[in-house]
C-alpha cells in the first residue's frame, strides 16, 4: 500500500517497486482512504507519506499502528526535518527513508528491514504475552519464537543477499 497524496510520488514508488522484487501496489491519497483500505485488504507493508491532506507527521504512522499493528510501516518522504525519522520511528513506524535520490535497491532494502524489524517486535510481543499466562503457555511461547525467529532469520538472510548483490553492482 502507497500512502503519498502526490501523485507522482506515488507514480514514481510504484514504477521503483516493480523494477525489483514483486510488489503489487494500491495507492492511497489521504489517511482515511489508507484506513479503508487496510480494513478491506491484507498488505505486507505500507509506504507512508507524512503530509497527508487529512493528517500530517507522527499521527499519521499513530492513526495506521493504532487501527492495524499488524501492518509494517515504511515512511517515505521529502521531510528532512530534524527529529522526523525519530518521531516517525516512536509513533510506531519501522523504517523512514528520504525520497531524495530514492533508488529502487534502497528502497527494497529499508521494506526488508522494516518488515524483519515489524516481525521481531512482532515476535517479541507475542512471547511476552504467552510468558504472562503461565508455564504450559510458556512452552507454547518458546515454541512459537522459535518457528518465528526461524523465519526473521531467512528474512535477514534475504537482506544481507540484497545488500550484497547491490553492493557488487
Amino acid at each position: 500500500l502507497i500512502i503519498d497524496d502526490s501523485s507522482a510520488d506515488a507514480l514514481l514508488l510504484k514504477n521503483l517497486l516493480s523494477q525489483g522484487d514483486a510488489y503489487d501496489c494500491v495507492l492511497a491519497g489521504t489517511l482515511t482512504q489508507a484506513l479503508k483500505y487496510l480494513a478491506q485488504h491484507t498488505f505486507d507493508v505500507a509506504l507512508v507519506d507524512l503530509h497527508l491532506p487529512d493528517s500530517y507527521g507522527p499521527a499519521t504512522i499513530t492513526a495506521i499502528t493504532r487501527a492495524h499493528p499488524s501492518i509494517p510501516l515504511v515512511v517515505v518522504t521529502g521531510d528532512l526535518s530534524p527529529g522526523a525519522e525519530i518521531d516517525s520511528v516512536t509513533a510506531g513506524a519501522a523504517g523512514f527513508i528520504s525520497k531524495k535520490d530514492l533508488t529502487v535497491e534502497d528502497l527494497q532494502i529499508e521494506i526488508r528491514v522494516a518488515m524483519t524489524r515489524h516481525s521481531r517486535v512482532a515476535v517479541s510481543n507475542k512471547t511476552a504475552q504467552e510468558a504472562r499466562k503461565g508455564p504450559s503457555s510458556s512452552l507454547q511461547a518458546e515454541a512459537l519464537q522459535h518457528v518465528f525467529a526461524s523465519q526473521v532469520n531467512n528474512l535477514e538472510s534475504g537482506i544481507a543477499d540484497a545488500i550484497s548483490d547491490s553492493l557488487t553492482q
